[in-house]
């Protein structure tokens, strides 16, 4: 028999409590249609953009020095993004408390909300380098908040645009995973 607290541990694997800088916009019938052509997920891809790093390897410069190589890299990349550098600001990113599961996420929403209602969820997903995502999304569940502050708490269901959208979510959950096992294992 499996043990209430072998489900929780378990399910921990596909649903994350963290702080995210997120932004939510509510989309009329007319901008969702719009959004639903495009692809929300934006990922530096280091390798085609540092082709620098190619010639090293031909060059044969040592494996180890190429994976510093590209983690230092990645961490640039990580830094220039969180500050925001060379990038235009339409998007006020506020970091907030969430619950994120491959298949959606709950937060506390300050503005009314009601059940339907279509959004557009602006994310930044912690790894390295940091991914920013854009999901189209359903509330799903509205509830007053629990502890009497102002807003409530918002379930909402993603609907990926494409599978690329949905890896972003998976792997950032097998990154958490492998985190939690080198804790373990320390």
């Amino acid at each position: 028999m499996v043990t209430d607290t072998k489900q929780t541990n378990r399910r921990m694997i596909f649903r994350q409590d963290l702080s995210l800088p997120m932004h939510e916009t509510l989309l009329s019938e007319d901008e969702l249609a719009a959004e639903m052509g495009k692809t929300g997920l934006s990922v530096p891809l280091i390798r085609d953009r540092y082709s620098p790093l190619l010639e090293r390897e031909e060059a044969g410069t040592s494996p180890e020095v190429l994976r510093a190589l590209e983690i230092m890299e990645k961490k640039l990349d990580m830094v220039i993004q969180a500050s925001g550098m060379g990038e235009k600001k339409d998007t006020t990113y506020e970091v907030r408390p969430v619950n994120l599961s491959v298949t959606g996420m709950g937060f506390r929403s300050m503005v009314a909300r009601k059940t339907g209602d279509r959004l557009l969820l602006k994310l930044q997903l912690p790894m390295l380098p940091v991914v920013n995502i854009e999901m189209l999304c359903e509330v799903v569940r509205i509830n007053p908040s629990k502890d009497g502050s102002s807003g409530s708490d918002v379930g909402v269901l993603f609907n990926y645009r494409c599978k690329e959208e949905e890896d972003a979510i998976v792997a950032f959950f097998y990154e958490k995973q492998r985190e939690r096992i080198r804790v373990r294992s320390l």
